[in-house]
Protein backbone atom coordinates (compact mmCIF):
# COMPACT_ATOMS: atom_id res chain seq x y z
CA UNK A 1 0.00 0.00 0.00
CA UNK A 2 1.29 3.45 -0.91
CA UNK A 3 0.84 6.28 1.55
CA UNK A 4 0.08 9.64 -0.01
CA UNK A 5 2.53 12.27 1.16
CA UNK A 6 1.11 15.76 1.58
CA UNK A 7 2.29 18.08 -1.13
CA UNK A 8 3.10 21.74 -0.75
CA UNK A 9 -0.21 22.50 -2.44
CA UNK A 10 -2.10 20.42 0.15
CA UNK A 11 -0.52 22.44 2.96
CA UNK A 12 -1.35 25.76 1.29
CA UNK A 13 -5.02 25.03 0.57
CA UNK A 14 -7.83 23.87 2.83
CA UNK A 15 -11.07 22.07 2.13
CA UNK A 16 -14.29 23.97 2.76
CA UNK A 17 -14.96 21.68 5.72
CA UNK A 18 -11.55 22.26 7.34
CA UNK A 19 -11.72 26.04 6.78
CA UNK A 20 -15.21 26.10 8.31
CA UNK A 21 -14.06 24.14 11.37
CA UNK A 22 -11.03 26.38 11.89
CA UNK A 23 -13.17 29.54 11.64
CA UNK A 24 -16.11 28.17 13.64
CA UNK A 25 -18.49 28.59 10.68
CA UNK A 26 -20.80 26.23 8.87
CA UNK A 27 -19.76 24.78 5.53
CA UNK A 28 -22.75 26.47 3.89
CA UNK A 29 -21.62 29.87 5.22
CA UNK A 30 -18.14 29.32 3.77
CA UNK A 31 -19.64 28.29 0.42
CA UNK A 32 -21.88 31.39 0.46
CA UNK A 33 -18.86 33.61 1.11
CA UNK A 34 -17.10 32.01 -1.87
CA UNK A 35 -20.18 32.43 -4.08
CA UNK A 36 -20.44 36.13 -3.14
CA UNK A 37 -16.74 36.66 -3.84
CA UNK A 38 -15.92 37.54 -0.22
CA UNK A 39 -13.71 34.47 0.17
CA UNK A 40 -11.35 33.12 -2.46
CA UNK A 41 -12.04 29.56 -3.48
CA UNK A 42 -10.14 27.51 -6.04
CA UNK A 43 -12.02 24.81 -7.93
CA UNK A 44 -9.93 21.72 -8.62
CA UNK A 45 -12.17 19.40 -10.59
CA UNK A 46 -15.27 19.02 -8.43
CA UNK A 47 -13.51 20.06 -5.22
CA UNK A 48 -13.19 23.58 -3.83
CA UNK A 49 -10.05 24.56 -1.89
CA UNK A 50 -9.39 27.74 0.05
CA UNK A 51 -5.87 29.16 0.16
CA UNK A 52 -4.39 29.49 3.65
CA UNK A 53 -3.49 33.06 2.62
CA UNK A 54 -7.19 33.93 3.04
CA UNK A 55 -6.70 33.89 6.82
CA UNK A 56 -4.25 36.79 6.55
CA UNK A 57 -6.34 38.66 3.99
CA UNK A 58 -9.37 38.44 6.28
CA UNK A 59 -7.34 39.52 9.32
CA UNK A 60 -7.54 36.12 11.01
CA UNK A 61 -4.71 34.28 12.74
CA UNK A 62 -2.96 31.99 10.27
CA UNK A 63 -3.12 28.32 11.21
CA UNK A 64 0.02 26.47 12.16
CA UNK A 65 1.34 23.63 10.01
CA UNK A 66 0.10 21.16 12.61
CA UNK A 67 -3.43 22.61 12.47
CA UNK A 68 -3.51 22.42 8.67
CA UNK A 69 -2.19 18.84 8.49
Amino acid sequence: MTVKKPTTTDALNLSVKKFALMCDMSESTVRSLIDRGELRGIRIGTVVRIPVSEFKRLGLDSPTVREVA
